[in-house]
């Protein structure tokens, strides 16, 4: 068994996706070690760094990853099932096109905190119209905060946000007709 104070050339490579350079000595339990040690999921800084908040996203959050149906890499299991679902409206002529995190919006004369926003998807209608979507299953006060910032700074772009009441929806409804829907949105 290896030590915290000896750790392997791989394990520092893990490490360095996570912005730090070692996990914490105290708050972390063999299993949450191996879980971090072992994800392919790219945490946030605070997250990797204080255990409490890790452990909450356990479980909660689908496993990011590349999704060979879609051929992209999405964050979670509902941005994957989300943008299968603009595979379907973009296939029924619904909507023109879609991208995944295609910009980021600045947040200029912001000094501290959240000063960029990348949104999930950018959506093209028949129309022109652009809208950016955002898949949210909770809402953080990190992510309340870049989208208030968002309506702040660019108030003439629409952000829709999908939350888990539109998401169980759109499970209900297609859920069972879109291939590789990957499970995970537990009906409430």
């Amino acid at each position: 068994m290896m030590h915290s104070k000896h750790i392997s050339e791989s394990e520092e490579n893990l490490f360095a996706r996570f912005c730090i350079k070692r996990l914490p000595e105290k708050g972390w339990s063999r299993r949450i070690r191996q879980i971090v040690l072992s994800s392919n999921d790219c945490r946030t800084r605070e997250m990797a760094i204080s255990p409490s908040k890790f452990l909450r996203t356990i479980g909660r959050r689908g496993k990011g990853g590349f999704r060979e149906d879609l051929g992209i890499y999405l964050r979670s299991t509902w941005e994957a099932n989300y943008a299968r679902y603009l595979d379907v409206l973009l296939k029924a002529r619904e909507i023109r096109s879609w991208e995944y995190e295609a910009e980021t919006f600045e947040f200029n004369g912001i000094k501290r905190g959240n000063r960029f926003y990348t949104p999930d998807f950018k959506v093209v209608n028949w129309d022109g119209s652009i809208e950016y979507h955002e898949v949210k299953g909770w809402m953080d006060p990190r992510s309340a905060t870049k989208l208030k910032r968002m309506a702040h700074f660019y108030p003439g772009i629409k952000i829709v946000l999908i939350d888990q009441k539109q998401m169980l929806s759109i499970r209900r409804t297609a859920g069972n007709l879109i291939p590789k829907w990957e499970k995970g949105i537990k009906h409430s």
